[in-house]
């Protein structure tokens, strides 16, 4: 986690540097810090987030949050993607930004705490590619321990969305959840997994 802190930090000063150069507004830096935290901090490409959610999170109102992520897509600093609930039928929208890879081309870091920015294949690309690979399966109440100790070290607003976009990487094979809880167990708890 330290390290993907410092990922963190780095990015963080790129976009203030930008502020600074009047390439952003203080409201565009504070969308992309907000996007900084959902997907870099927590270890994941992109991140469904609703303009209510935004709004929240922000203290900006819905009408300028929507001009605001206009304003940074035609920018082409964030990107945006429609994406289908697969249960649920409904469309949501899917944000992730769009320098991280450039940021961090050579970062010391980036390889081991954030393979997204190298393309790294996620574990069910890789299981595709070797179909003898066996489905990850963990017990659901070691799940549930790993999301109250997520739980208790991060402040997080929405537990029961954390929660669910946890189980839901959990059970779509995401490598670095995986890896993550594998981790985890074996400090932790004592056990491999």
């Amino acid at each position: 986690m330290s390290n993907l802190k410092e990922i963190y930090a780095d990015l963080s000063f790129h976009y203030l540097q930008m502020l600074e150069k009047n390439e952003i507004d203080y409201y565009e830096f504070t969308v992309i810090s907000v996007l900084l935290k959902q997907t870099i901090l927590y270890n994941k490409k992109s991140d469904g987030i609703s303009i209510s959610q935004w709004s929240t999170k922000t203290g900006i109102s819905k009408r300028k949050i929507s001009h605001i992520i206009e304003a940074l897509l035609s920018k082409k600093i964030i990107k945006k993607k429609r994406q289908t609930a697969p249960k649920k039928g409904y469309i949501y929208s899917r944000f992730s930004l769009t320098l991280v890879n450039d940021v961090l081309k050579g970062h010391p870091y980036a390889r081991d705490a954030y393979p997204y920015a190298h393309g790294a294949p996620t574990y069910r690309e890789r299981t595709n590619n070797n179909k003898d690979e066996k489905i990850f399966k963990i017990d659901k109440n070691l799940i549930d321990e790993y999301l109250q100790f997520l739980i208790s070290k991060s402040t997080i607003y929405n537990i029961d969305g954390y929660k669910a976009t946890i189980r839901r990487e959990i059970n779509n094979g995401d490598a670095i959840t995986i890896t993550n809880i594998r981790e985890w167990a074996k400090e932790y708890k004592g056990i491999s997994i």
